[in-house]
């Protein structure tokens, strides 16, 4: 019997993505006119610009051009599909950032994009011809040498580095981020509301990137050329270099350029914007299934699935979408096994949701208590040190492990002396290692790759936060309508785990949100930390406005169930709308 996952991608994802594709190919026909109309321009000429651009696009060799830029685009899209993550990678520090891009499946897409890119720019260079066209042409008409064309290796080369500069701007800047649209809209109106931005996006950084390309080239464009020339036989035309100030400001080629850039990143960013589309749609799984092909792949299964998957987040996403909008869908969830009469369905999705909020409840925990033991701590004038304990009586492992460091090992003997001295070289190891690290991070420039990034660590934590929003969206919801639809009272039963389990849990994040001084809504500079932030704040709104809908469906009610001290106190604060 095939897995759930396996499946998914074979039924789902696949078809999912090559719909995707197929709509970036359809796209890139008129793409490429608007391109050749644009690299065509000449204000001078209009109508021998026009006649000119329409013999074009008729001609044969712009249409096997077309037809392998199509193949070049399907290629590049299946293999950028591997790519894109419901959950992207937050590196703590700028040099973990730069490392992420060494790895096996980075390096291989970054070798990809840039190949892709000269490619396609080599592709540019054939339809449009002229000076353009050839990698050589005849240095004189008299003789038979021929020299290397600079236009057409500088626009090559322009190419492969904006393939390079693509890739590190898919990680770096979380392109490869899949996020689920707040508002479910149908595929069309989704499309046709991200046209515009993205192209309005390609364009500035186009414009923001081809200046660096041109300094580099500047400064170093003379080493590829002349290994080029070098290499194929080929002289070095004596009437113009492109290395040069006077060379680079070609108005003509620098209009070349960017429309090359453009033409070789919109449809990459538009592909990628299909394939977040698609694939972030609303899947629906049946709640129980009588084949025994389809057992193994009911909704509860796409819960229970590996952490961070799509597959997981199109089943959470499916919960919270039935505990809204479905009437006959959680009649069925609220049902009683036969023969039997259990709340299995009711067990298991209750049992995946607790988990989940326990999970990140216990994260946010032992990040508020490092960021609490961080704190200076105040010892009064001659008290011996001792261990702290918790509340429940639990030794602090901080405090226990700064004891242990100053407590003197006292032994007898000479074996014991041999433990001191090992015991005496490892912590002047570690001071060393210690101090260096210290000293190191006290220079700028090594401080600016080593140093922290801001909110780093709330950001690692609450980068996955959807899933927990979602869960609680959908328990709440579910437990407000059971007040009229669960004839059992199957999920009465379990009200008092989910009001501890959402109560602690927004307990916990009111807690990390004042240590972290509001940093992450005051004027964040950096839009990818913004909206990595905004998951957390969304999951705090969640809370509160789930713990409302249960109260305001249940009333009094809650008050006679069974309840902590604790927890009826924040209950009774949220029935008198104190929160």
């Amino acid at each position: 019997m095939q897995t759930l996952s396996e499946w998914f991608t074979r039924e789902v994802f696949r078809w999912r993505t090559g719909a995707a594709i197929t709509w970036t190919v359809i796209m890139l026909f008129p793409l490429t006119t608007m391109y050749l109309l644009l690299a065509t321009f000449h204000p001078s000429h209009p109508f021998q610009w026009i006649t000119d651009f329409l013999f074009a696009v008729i001609s044969l060799p712009i249409l096997m051009s077309l037809a392998f830029l199509s193949l070049i685009c399907v290629l590049f899209h299946v293999i950028s599909s591997r790519t894109f993550t419901v959950v992207p990678d937050i590196p703590l520090t700028r040099l973990a950032a730069l490392l992420q891009l060494c790895k096996a499946q980075c390096l291989t897409y970054g070798t990809v994009c840039a190949v892709t890119g000269g490619i396609i720019a080599w592709t540019c260079t054939c339809m449009l011809g002229g000076r353009y066209a050839n990698l050589s042409f005849k240095c004189d008409e008299s003789s038979d040498a021929y020299c290397l064309n600079e236009y057409h290796l500088f626009l090559v080369f322009y190419g492969i580095y904006t393939g390079l500069f693509y890739f590190t701007r898919h990680y770096l800047q979380q392109h490869n981020y899949m996020e689920f649209p707040a508002l479910q809209q149908a595929k069309i109106f989704q499309v046709r509301s991200q046209i515009v931005p993205v192209l309005c996006s390609t364009l500035g950084y186009v414009l923001w990137q081809i200046k660096f390309f041109y300094i580099l080239y500047y400064l170093f464009g003379h080493i590829p050329r002349n290994w080029i020339s070098k290499n194929s036989s080929l002289r070095l035309s004596t009437e113009y270099s492109l290395d040069t100030v006077y060379g680079l400001l070609d108005v003509v080629l620098l209009w070349q350029t960017f429309c090359c850039g453009v033409f070789i990143q919109y449809p990459w960013s538009l592909g990628a914007t299909l394939f977040k589309i698609y694939n972030t749609e609303h899947f629906e799984f049946p709640i129980t299934s009588m084949f025994d092909s389809f057992k193994n792949k009911c909704l509860v299964d796409a819960l229970s699935e590996k952490p961070r998957s799509l597959l997981q987040y199109l089943g959470f996403h499916d919960l919270c979408h039935l505990s809204k909008h479905s009437f006959e869908r959680r009649k069925e969830l609220f049902s009683l096994s036969q023969p039997g009469g259990h709340p299995h369905n009711w067990n298991k999705v209750l049992s995946v949701c607790l988990s989940v909020i326990s999970e990140l409840n216990d994260k946010v925990q032992e990040v508020n208590w490092l960021v609490l033991s961080s704190g200076p701590v105040r010892q009064p004038s001659g008290e011996k040190l001792h261990p702290s304990f918790s509340r429940d009586g639990q030794t602090s492992n901080l405090h226990m492990r700064s004891f242990h460091q100053l407590t003197p090992i006292t032994t007898i003997g000479d074996e014991n002396g041999k433990v001191i001295g090992q015991s005496h070289q490892k912590q002047q190891a570690v001071t060393f290692k210690t101090k260096l690290i210290s000293n190191l991070k006290k220079r700028s420039i090594i401080a600016y790759f080593l140093g922290e990034l801001p909110e780093a660590r709330s950001r690692k934590i609450f980068i996955g936060a959807q899933i927990q929003v979602w869960a609680v969206e959908a328990l709440s919801s579910l437990t407000a309508a059971s007040y009229q639809e669960d004839s059992y009272g199957v999920v009465q039963m379990s009200l008092p785990k989910i009001i501890t389990a959402m109560l602690s849990l927004q307990e916990n994040i009111d807690k990390h949100l004042k240590a972290a001084g509001g940093q992450g809504r005051k004027g964040q500079k950096d839009q990818i930390t913004a909206s990595n932030l905004a998951l957390r704040y969304l999951l705090q709104n969640t809370l509160k406005s789930s713990i409302y809908r249960i109260i305001d469906s249940f009333g009094k009610c809650i008050i006679d169930l069974r309840l902590s001290a604790d927890v009826e106190k924040k209950i009774k604060s949220f029935m008198d709308y104190r929160e």
